[in-house]
């Protein structure tokens, strides 16, 4: 499976949920399913598989963040709380909130003092099973720390994105559910 840079739609939940947009990426791929999927799948999946080394990075960027005053995830019962979280505009789980949704599409993220992020999960049936997934950042940036706090994140967000996306499919195309 491969994961390319590319355009993010431009029929999508963020222009009418999230302007101005400062800074945007989005990644996608295409593969093939044993089952039928819907964009809450990929949201689950999110939420249910990270690399190691992904975890790794974020125990220390919320190390690093917490002593700078800025939002972490305060995560007791992660499992629990994955269980009874629900794709649903307004629920949250951890620093995700679930801003909008559509049939196609989940607009996930948070606002901070610093910057305003959203991950859009984008999923368009292509008949037979066949899928193409693409996962877009768009990003606000409130004051110089916010830009100099993505200046440092976002080389590691360039190999984040594709990793968790293969991840993501991993799961949803091996799960019997």
């Amino acid at each position: 499976m491969h994961v390319t840079k590319s355009s993010p739609s431009e029929k999508s939940l963020i222009p009418e949920n999230f302007s101005p947009v400062q800074y945007s990426d989005s990644f996608t791929t295409a593969f093939k399913s044993n089952r039928s999927l819907h964009v809450d799948d990929l949201v689950y999946a999110f939420f249910d598989t990270s690399p190691k080394w992904i975890e790794k990075l974020f125990i220390l960027r919320n190390a690093i963040v917490k002593m700078l005053g800025l939002k972490v995830s305060e995560v007791n019962d992660r499992k629990r709380q994955r269980e009874l979280f629900k794709v649903e505009k307004g629920n949250s789980l951890g620093l995700f909130k679930v801003f909008d949704k559509s049939e196609n599409e989940a607009l996930l993220g948070e606002d901070d003092k610093h910057l305003d992020f959203r991950i859009l999960f984008h999923l368009i049936n292509k008949g037979d099973n066949h899928y193409v997934f693409t996962l877009t950042t768009p990003v606000r940036f409130h004051n110089a720390f916010g830009r100099f706090y993505f200046t440092i994140i976002k080389p590691f967000h360039q190999f984040i994105v594709p990793a968790m996306m293969k991840n993501i499919i991993k799961k949803v195309t091996t799960d019997k559910n």
